[in-house]
Protein backbone atom coordinates (compact mmCIF):
# COMPACT_ATOMS: atom_id res chain seq x y z
CA UNK A 1 0.00 0.00 0.00
CA UNK A 2 1.30 2.99 -0.96
CA UNK A 3 0.73 6.83 -0.89
CA UNK A 4 2.53 8.42 -3.88
CA UNK A 5 1.72 7.70 -6.96
CA UNK A 6 3.70 5.35 -9.64
CA UNK A 7 4.00 1.40 -8.98
CA UNK A 8 7.09 0.52 -7.24
CA UNK A 9 9.85 -1.90 -8.78
CA UNK A 10 8.65 -5.51 -8.65
CA UNK A 11 5.14 -4.87 -7.44
CA UNK A 12 1.30 -5.15 -9.53
CA UNK A 13 -1.06 -2.59 -9.11
CA UNK A 14 -4.31 -5.10 -7.11
CA UNK A 15 -6.99 -4.06 -10.20
CA UNK A 16 -8.27 -7.34 -10.85
CA UNK A 17 -5.18 -7.98 -13.84
CA UNK A 18 -5.04 -10.93 -14.85
CA UNK A 19 -1.18 -12.49 -15.21
CA UNK A 20 0.45 -15.57 -16.94
CA UNK A 21 1.15 -18.61 -14.87
CA UNK A 22 4.29 -19.28 -16.91
CA UNK A 23 5.69 -15.60 -16.21
CA UNK A 24 4.12 -15.72 -12.51
CA UNK A 25 4.93 -18.85 -11.57
CA UNK A 26 5.80 -18.11 -7.97
CA UNK A 27 2.30 -15.96 -7.11
CA UNK A 28 0.38 -18.14 -8.96
CA UNK A 29 1.46 -21.10 -6.38
CA UNK A 30 0.30 -18.68 -3.88
CA UNK A 31 -3.13 -17.25 -5.84
CA UNK A 32 -4.11 -19.75 -7.81
CA UNK A 33 -7.74 -19.32 -9.57
CA UNK A 34 -8.73 -17.30 -5.67
CA UNK A 35 -8.98 -13.91 -7.54
CA UNK A 36 -9.60 -15.21 -11.40
CA UNK A 37 -7.92 -16.84 -14.41
CA UNK A 38 -8.21 -20.29 -16.39
CA UNK A 39 -6.05 -21.50 -14.10
CA UNK A 40 -4.00 -22.92 -17.49
CA UNK A 41 -2.52 -19.94 -18.62
CA UNK A 42 -3.73 -16.92 -16.81
CA UNK A 43 -4.35 -16.61 -12.84
CA UNK A 44 -6.09 -13.09 -11.35
CA UNK A 45 -4.80 -10.36 -8.64
CA UNK A 46 -7.11 -8.94 -6.26
CA UNK A 47 -9.58 -6.28 -7.51
CA UNK A 48 -9.15 -2.97 -4.66
CA UNK A 49 -10.39 -0.51 -7.02
CA UNK A 50 -13.22 1.37 -5.07
CA UNK A 51 -13.25 -0.81 -2.35
CA UNK A 52 -12.24 -1.62 1.52
CA UNK A 53 -9.95 -4.46 2.40
CA UNK A 54 -11.51 -6.48 5.61
CA UNK A 55 -10.06 -9.31 7.62
CA UNK A 56 -11.05 -12.61 6.97
CA UNK A 57 -12.91 -14.94 9.58
CA UNK A 58 -15.84 -14.02 11.49
CA UNK A 59 -15.35 -11.52 14.71
CA UNK A 60 -18.19 -11.66 17.65
CA UNK A 61 -21.15 -10.41 16.22
CA UNK A 62 -19.82 -10.18 13.17
CA UNK A 63 -20.56 -12.27 9.80
CA UNK A 64 -18.10 -14.28 8.34
CA UNK A 65 -15.93 -12.87 5.91
CA UNK A 66 -14.16 -15.54 3.66
CA UNK A 67 -10.97 -15.29 1.20
CA UNK A 68 -11.71 -13.25 -1.92
CA UNK A 69 -15.32 -12.51 -0.89
CA UNK A 70 -17.23 -8.99 -2.08
CA UNK A 71 -19.94 -7.00 -0.54
CA UNK A 72 -21.05 -3.80 -0.32
CA UNK A 73 -22.92 -1.36 -2.20
CA UNK A 74 -22.08 2.09 -2.52
CA UNK A 75 -25.73 3.59 -2.01
CA UNK A 76 -28.94 2.15 -0.46
CA UNK A 77 -32.64 2.40 -1.65
CA UNK A 78 -34.51 2.71 1.49
CA UNK A 79 -38.28 1.58 1.28
CA UNK A 80 -41.01 0.91 3.57
CA UNK A 81 -39.83 -2.65 4.06
CA UNK A 82 -36.84 -1.11 5.40
CA UNK A 83 -38.56 0.66 8.27
CA UNK A 84 -39.92 -1.03 10.94
CA UNK A 85 -44.17 -0.27 11.57
CA UNK A 86 -44.40 2.57 13.63
CA UNK A 87 -47.19 5.17 14.96
CA UNK A 88 -47.08 8.78 15.56
CA UNK A 89 -48.88 10.55 18.43
CA UNK A 90 -51.26 13.58 17.68
CA UNK A 91 -50.31 16.48 19.48
CA UNK A 92 -53.61 18.23 18.81
CA UNK A 93 -56.29 15.80 18.30
CA UNK A 94 -59.62 18.56 17.59
CA UNK A 95 -61.13 18.49 14.62
CA UNK A 96 -63.76 20.22 13.13
CA UNK A 97 -66.47 19.44 10.79
CA UNK A 98 -68.08 22.21 9.52
CA UNK A 99 -72.12 20.97 8.66
CA UNK A 100 -73.45 23.83 7.17
CA UNK A 101 -72.19 26.78 5.62
CA UNK A 102 -74.71 29.71 4.69
CA UNK A 103 -72.73 31.15 1.25
CA UNK A 104 -73.06 26.87 0.15
CA UNK A 105 -75.50 27.24 -3.52
CA UNK A 106 -76.42 23.23 -3.01
CA UNK A 107 -78.86 23.13 -0.86
CA UNK A 108 -78.78 19.40 0.86
CA UNK A 109 -82.87 19.66 2.41
CA UNK A 110 -84.88 16.78 0.81
CA UNK A 111 -82.07 15.33 -1.04
CA UNK A 112 -80.43 11.99 -0.68
CA UNK A 113 -76.40 11.08 -1.24
CA UNK A 114 -78.10 7.58 -2.46
CA UNK A 115 -80.44 4.72 -1.56
CA UNK A 116 -80.77 5.56 1.97
CA UNK A 117 -81.96 2.17 4.44
CA UNK A 118 -84.50 4.09 6.75
CA UNK A 119 -85.54 8.31 6.60
CA UNK A 120 -83.93 11.57 5.19
CA UNK A 121 -79.82 11.50 5.28
CA UNK A 122 -79.91 15.14 5.49
CA UNK A 123 -81.51 17.51 8.12
CA UNK A 124 -84.04 19.99 7.04
CA UNK A 125 -82.29 22.48 9.03
CA UNK A 126 -79.37 23.51 8.96
CA UNK A 127 -76.12 22.59 11.23
CA UNK A 128 -73.78 24.51 12.92
CA UNK A 129 -70.84 22.16 12.98
CA UNK A 130 -69.41 18.69 14.52
CA UNK A 131 -66.20 18.25 16.26
CA UNK A 132 -64.52 15.00 16.89
CA UNK A 133 -61.92 13.49 18.78
CA UNK A 134 -59.29 12.06 16.30
CA UNK A 135 -57.54 8.79 17.35
CA UNK A 136 -54.63 9.55 19.88
CA UNK A 137 -52.33 7.67 17.16
CA UNK A 138 -52.41 7.32 13.41
CA UNK A 139 -51.09 5.36 10.43
CA UNK A 140 -48.90 6.84 7.88
CA UNK A 141 -48.77 5.58 4.61
CA UNK A 142 -44.68 6.32 3.66
CA UNK A 143 -46.80 7.55 -0.13
CA UNK A 144 -42.94 8.82 -1.50
CA UNK A 145 -40.92 7.39 -4.24
CA UNK A 146 -37.76 5.50 -2.74
CA UNK A 147 -34.66 7.61 -3.07
CA UNK A 148 -30.85 6.41 -3.12
CA UNK A 149 -29.22 7.43 0.17
CA UNK A 150 -25.22 7.30 0.15
CA UNK A 151 -23.88 4.62 1.95
CA UNK A 152 -19.97 5.66 1.69
CA UNK A 153 -18.12 5.72 4.49
CA UNK A 154 -15.20 8.43 4.82
CA UNK A 155 -12.46 7.12 2.60
CA UNK A 156 -8.76 8.33 1.25
CA UNK A 157 -7.49 6.88 -1.89
CA UNK A 158 -4.34 4.79 -1.97
CA UNK A 159 -2.97 2.41 -4.03
CA UNK A 160 -3.16 -1.71 -3.28
CA UNK A 161 0.12 -3.16 -4.26
CA UNK A 162 1.36 -6.98 -4.66
CA UNK A 163 5.10 -8.21 -4.81
CA UNK A 164 5.76 -10.49 -8.31
CA UNK A 165 9.33 -11.19 -6.62
CA UNK A 166 10.92 -11.41 -3.24
CA UNK A 167 11.36 -14.23 -0.68
CA UNK A 168 8.72 -17.09 -1.01
CA UNK A 169 6.36 -16.71 1.76
CA UNK A 170 6.57 -19.91 4.21
CA UNK A 171 3.50 -21.63 5.05
CA UNK A 172 4.83 -23.09 8.32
Amino acid sequence: MTAFPGTPKGYMQCTGQLLSIQQNNALFSLLGTTYGGDGRTTFGLPNLRGKVPIGTGQGAGLHARTLAMTGGVTEVTLTANNLPPHTHTVQDNRLSLPAGDNNNTHNPVGTYAGAAAAGNLYSSTAGTGVSAKMPDTLKLDDGSPATAVNNMQPYLGIQFFIALEGIYPSRN
